[in-house]
């Protein structure tokens, strides 16, 4: 109780002493410190001191502000897409060449047989066309059946109506020799084309033909499974100046300066399988062209197109040996191959499985002639082949072919003088010749058309006419 009692008075003293805070009026607690003590309090003004310094002793920090970076762009390149057209065998006979010849000044005069193809030529990116005869000179002559040798005004006349190069490997390659063979190349340049199949010499037969097609690089090789003369002598030829591959000749005009006669050449020993032959023409020999296909690949080449000239003259189809040969070469990492000599053949469509990537590969067994006489062992007849190259990243392939008919008129004038023009075969659009079309002429290239659609159209394969490819 008494521990109670003594906390009880605590609680009421410590009231006591809070009572005056707690019921005390609400008023300025100075005021009324004032009025209590009877004490004046003086509060002194309040004294503003500016802390603005003048602007000469002003500092300015300024921090650098880290700039963000840009925001990342991915570019995307367009896919490149190009259209190499390869036509058949040019092959100037002497019905050809005499259709041709002007009597009174000897010139030979080419423009008018082609002119009627040359927009289909030209329509290309690329144009190839298969040379049979040399342009050896005129100091060989021209009028041996089984040696061909045409006029320099040829090579001219190919340049105008389009093609850009020809292909020089076929059984002719050595009729007039080693200086032939270097005679016809430099007319060709001459001309402003370019070539392949034939070569002055080794080492410039060690370069592959790989051109720039509109940023497509594709390489042209070229071969024969024959030739009627053969070289067994060591290579003699010294080495000409280089023209640098990778792009095309420049154009030359046509010019009036006379030709030389050229030599003709020193005797040639025949054997079947010479050891100088393959210094100047390419062979077809499985080794040689394997090694070909990996120096193009090495020189750059996005595509590779091999020409060759095989098979039996005049056959229908190919034979069982070009079938093999053909799967061989293609097994090499080749993208198209386009055959020469026999008529008319089919065109094959391979699907190859590689890597994971399915690859669409296409064989012309034969595209036939671009203009002969239609004499014995020439069909008369061909079709211009164009073959569709994407680019798409680091990979090219073939995305389909078009074939264009070709009909090679074959007319006599009232002087009986025959006249030939190469004619594209079109429904519904008539040619430009200058030479009428006789009913016989209508009816031939009607043929030619169903024909032709018989044997090469497949549309569930891309392989399709000209008209309705473009």
């Amino acid at each position: 109780m008494r521990n109670a009692a003594k906390a009880l008075g605590t609680l009421v003293a410590i009231l006591a002493l809070c009572a005056p805070l707690i019921l005390w009026p609400g008023e300025d607690p100075q005021s009324s410190l004032a009025r209590s003590s009877g004490v004046t309090l003086t509060i002194p003004a309040t004294v503003v001191v500016p802390t603005t310094l003048a602007s000469a002793q002003t500092t300015t920090t300024t921090t650098q502000r880290t700039p963000e970076p840009p925001p990342t762009t991915t570019t995307t390149t367009a896919p490149l897409e190009v259209t190499v057209a390869v036509a058949g065998d040019v092959i100037a006979d002497r019905q050809v060449l005499s259709s041709v010849r002007n009597e009174e000044t000897g010139a030979h005069d080419f423009g008018p047989v082609f002119a009627p193809m040359a927009r289909y030529l030209a329509r290309a990116d690329y144009t190839v066309a298969c040379l049979e005869p040399r342009l050896a000179g005129p100091g060989y002559g021209y009028d041996d059946e089984n040696l061909l040798n045409a006029p320099r005004e040829l090579a001219f006349a190919l340049r105008q109506a389009g093609v850009d190069m020809v292909a020089t490997a076929n059984r002719h390659s050595l009729d007039f020799g080693v200086e032939g063979v270097i005679g016809t190349l430099d007319r060709l340049e001459s001309a402003g084309l370019a070539h392949t199949g034939t070569y002055r010499s080794s080492s410039e037969r060690a370069v592959p033909r790989v051109i720039d097609v509109h940023g497509i690089r594709v390489a042209f090789l070229n071969y024969t499974d024959r030739v009627d003369r053969a070289i067994s002598q060591p290579e003699t030829p010294s080495e000409p100046d280089s023209t640098s591959e990778g792009a095309s000749l420049p154009e030359t005009q046509v010019t009036s300066q006379p030709e030389d006669q050229g030599t003709p050449p020193a005797e040639v020993q025949m054997t079947s399988s010479p050891q100088g032959t393959a210094s100047y023409v390419g062979l077809i020999d499985l080794d040689a062209v394997r090694q070909d296909v990996k120096m193009a690949r090495l020189y750059g080449a996005d595509a590779v197109i091999v020409i060759l000239n095989y098979g039996e003259p005049l056959g229908t189809g190919p034979t069982d040996e070009q079938t093999i040969l053909t799967r061989q070469i293609l097994s090499f990492g080749v993208d198209a191959i386009v055959g020469t000599r026999p008529a008319v053949q089919t065109i094959a469509h391979i699907v190859t499985y590689s890597s994971w990537k399915i690859t669409e590969k296409f064989v012309a067994y034969s595209v036939g002639d671009l203009v002969s006489s239609g004499g014995k062992d020439n069909p008369g007849h061909g079709f211009v082949l164009y073959l569709k190259l994407k680019k798409e990243g680091l990979r090219t392939f073939l995305t389909g072919v078009n074939y264009l008919p070709v009909y090679i008129q074959a007319s006599t004038t009232e002087e009986k003088r025959l006249l030939f023009r190469v004619l594209p075969v079109t429904p519904g659009i008539e040619p430009s010749s200058d030479v009428p079309l006789t009913p016989d002429d209508r009816l031939r290239m009607t043929q030619l058309w169903e024909d032709l659609r018989q044997l090469l159209y497949r549309p569930d394969e891309n392989i399709v006419p000209l008209v309705a490819g473009f």
